[in-house]
């Protein structure tokens, strides 16, 4: 049916109308195109004696044909004119369950579930059904309850599907499990899941296994969903399996697996959103490979997949740090400190330069750090402002810089030594207040 297109993989999904207009939609047109003699010769094969009834009239099936074909060509509402013009006297128990099926589906196919079930209701009760036809309608009546949130009524339809099925199958488990997570039987949803996708064995469908995933999932029992986790990502990949399955590995503490998990969903295109590259980015400097991570983030940034900001571009400055490579730190850290409000990575870059032994940038970032202001430590700056002169033959900027380090209770006695080093490489003994500071405890900042 249209519009039933885009269904979401968690468990809400699994109350959506479409997988219900579809199933109602193919029970109701499925057959009777038999002639009336051989159904009832069918039905009376299978059911009691006398729980048939009296057969449809050859004009009775004329009508439903027709009904039938208005439905697969979408004219919905001819086939109800046509449905509601069938005298019931004609169409017998059985026809009667099959014109109300249909007109369940066309109630589903127009989002009217109230209508569905109440078409559907009255389908099981028609005394037409017996045998796999009667549980198959309940089936359909308990999906439709489900689908209404009446828990209850759904459960003790589904409960009589399986009562009263030789065999009962994994949908009707599946189901019952479903209309059992919902009103809150987390254990007995437990058990029919789990059956369901034991009967079903390698042929379990997807939303078996997805409900009896969520019940572990809820119930923080990762290592039992690890198995689940690992088939779905085989038989059908999906971007909430990927990422599932990595985050159920980080929970139980296999972080290189989970980093596995990551990367691999990655390469399928998984990946897209901002949060899941970060959080990639982030498991691999854990895991020590900061070069990669670099790489990525720097990808991600150049693809428009992870917005240029001052925190992603502070984070992608590190990482290259981590990966020891401080030339290529300093171009993003030089694009957030423009973006910053204070002077903080400017200084960050300064320091950088300093490693380098890059005296020109030294001065000139250093001072727009000082410029820029609100540093939690403005000494720093100052001192290695003057490291910068100083390094570059410019003493007397300098002597100024030192001396203003020396106003600050964390920098003084560097700023006293690199003032008697001024002084020395001046030819000038010092006079002035800065001589009577205690010497520091190292005489460089390196």
């Amino acid at each position: 049916m249209r519009g039933c297109l885009g269904m979401g993989y968690r468990i809400g999904a699994l109350l959506g109308t479409c997988a219900v207009v579809s199933m109602l939609a193919v029970a109701a047109t499925a057959a009777p195109r038999e002639s009336d003699a051989e159904k009832a010769e069918k039905q009376d094969a299978e059911c009691p004696s006398g729980s048939v009834g009296k057969p449809m009239t050859e004009r009775a099936q004329k009508q439903l044909l027709k009904a039938i074909e208005a439905m697969e060509a979408e004219q919905l509402d001819e086939a109800v004119r046509i449905l509601e013009r069938i005298p019931k006297h004609g169409l017998g128990p059985f026809g009667l369950g099959l014109t109300l099926q249909m007109r369940a589906g066309i109630a589903a196919s127009k989002d009217d579930l109230e209508g569905a079930a109440r078409f559907m209701t009255e389908s099981v009760n028609s005394g037409g059904f017996c045998g796999d036809r009667l549980e198959s309608a309940r089936l359909q009546l308990g999906q439709l309850l489900t689908a209404l949130e009446r828990w209850d009524a759904a459960i003790e339809q589904l409960e009589l599907v399986i009562a009263n099925s030789a065999e009962p199958n994994g949908e009707a488990y599946y189901r019952i499990g479903l209309a059992l997570y919902q009103a809150k039987r987390v254990e007995e949803a437990l058990a029919a899941a789990q059956k369901a996708v034991e009967i079903g064995g390698a042929n379990a469908r997807e939303p078996w296994w997805l409900l009896l995933l969520q019940i572990h999932w809820d119930r923080e029992e990762f290592a039992e969903c690890l198995p689940i986790l690992r088939r779905l990502v085989i038989d059908s990949p999906k971007r909430d399996y990927w990422l599932r399955l990595g985050y159920a590995y980080f929970e139980l503490d296999r972080t290189q697996e989970a980093l596995v998990a990551m990367q691999v969903a990655d390469r399928a295109g998984f990946l897209e959103d901002e949060t899941d590259q970060l959080r990639l980015i982030q498991m691999e400097f854990a895991e020590e490979i900061p070069l990669r991570a670099a790489k990525r983030l720097e990808t991600a940034i150049e693809k428009g997949l992870i917005k240029a900001d001052q925190k992603t571009l502070e984070i992608l400055s590190n990482t290259w740090l981590a990966a020891r490579d401080r030339e290529k730190s300093i171009e993003p850290l030089e694009k957030a400190a423009a973006m910053s409000p204070d002077g903080r990575n400017w200084l960050r870059i300064a320091q950088i330069r300093a490693q380098l032994d890059d005296w020109k940038e030294v001065a000139r970032t250093s001072k727009n750090a000082i410029d820029k202001g609100s540093l939690e430590d403005p000494g720093l700056a100052y001192l290695l402002l003057g490291m910068a002169h100083f390094n570059m033959k410019e003493l007397e900027p300098a002597r100024a810089a030192f001396t203003r380090a020396l106003d600050y209770e964390k920098t003084r006695s560097f700023a006293n030594n690199w003032l008697a080093a001024t002084a020395e490489a001046a030819g000038t003994p010092i006079e002035s207040e800065s001589a009577t500071v205690e010497e520091p405890e190292s005489s460089t900042i390196q």
